[in-house]
């Protein structure tokens, strides 16, 4: 087969496997978000923190960390250096290693570009924010800067590095292209997870639910349960795969996932 014909297929059996995954009918069991934990991006305004706020950056210098000692929201240094660490890593292996879009910069809201992570009371792990900030003039991408939001009472390490590799990764989504799907954007970020963290193995709390569990369900309504696709993805058409998807995304603005 030519180089060109192999990229073609290549091409077709990417939007096909996507496609596919929500082309069945069914009404699929509560993802991760049923709980109340928001998935894709959010439009929340940056917080303010319930004392006074202290920051420091990230050992790498890709992550300024806000948090504060007293009220509702307070926390360790020492909890805040473990999100500064995991932060690093996701950076580390998502942009550098596997080279997906790293997050625009926010232009100095945070008091400088580096990308911001506010540490407070949440109900839930965390969240991406989109709202407020500004997109990168400089390329053609439908992108937008971010801010991440992350809970200060997340007692388990794996699952505070998992938190904060998923949530990088909506912030790499955001540098593609802000308006895809959630269903996808959390199908990747599961993914991502254990591309991050392989002892971890966050992603086992999942395999009960939506499609994961019942295979003829839409798997776009499985929301994050529906993480198998990306491995699919990854398997079936080779390594890379996944990224080749947000790479096209970004090349036509708009949903290209719904």
């Amino acid at each position: 087969m030519s180089t060109s014909a192999s990229v073609q297929l290549r091409a077709a059996i990417l939007v096909a496997v996507t496609c596919l995954a929500w082309s069945a009918d069914g009404v699929a069991s509560p993802g991760p978000e049923a709980s109340g934990s928001p998935g894709g991006l959010v439009l929340l305004a940056r917080p303010s923190l319930s004392g006074p706020e202290y920051t420091f950056d990230s050992e790498e210098g890709y992550f300024k960390i806000h948090y504060t000692d007293q009220g509702a929201d307070s926390t360790t240094l020492t909890y805040c250096q473990a999100v500064a660490c995991a932060a690093d890593s996701s950076w580390t292996v998502q942009v550098e290693q596997m080279g997906f879009y790293a997050p625009p910069s926010d232009q100095g809201l945070g008091g400088d570009e580096k990308y911001d992570i506010y540490v407070m009371a949440l109900p839930y792990p965390g969240y991406v924010s989109t709202a407020g900030e500004p997109t990168d003039p400089t390329t053609p991408n439908n992108d937008q800067a971010s801010h991440m939001v992350i809970s200060n009472a997340i007692d388990d390490p794996d699952y505070l590095n998992c938190a904060i590799a998923h949530q990088f990764q909506h912030a790499c989504q955001a540098g593609a292209d802000v308006d895809e799907s959630t269903w996808y954007m959390e199908n990747c970020a599961n993914w991502m997870e254990e591309q991050v963290f392989p002892d971890a193995d966050c992603y086992l709390d999942l395999m009960g639910q939506g499609s994961i569990r019942n295979p003829w369900l839409n798997i776009a309504l499985s929301s994050g349960s529906g993480f198998a696709w990306a491995w699919f993805q990854e398997e079936r058409v080779g390594a890379g795969a996944v990224l080749e998807v947000w790479q096209n995304c970004a090349g036509v603005p708009g949903n290209n996932t719904s």
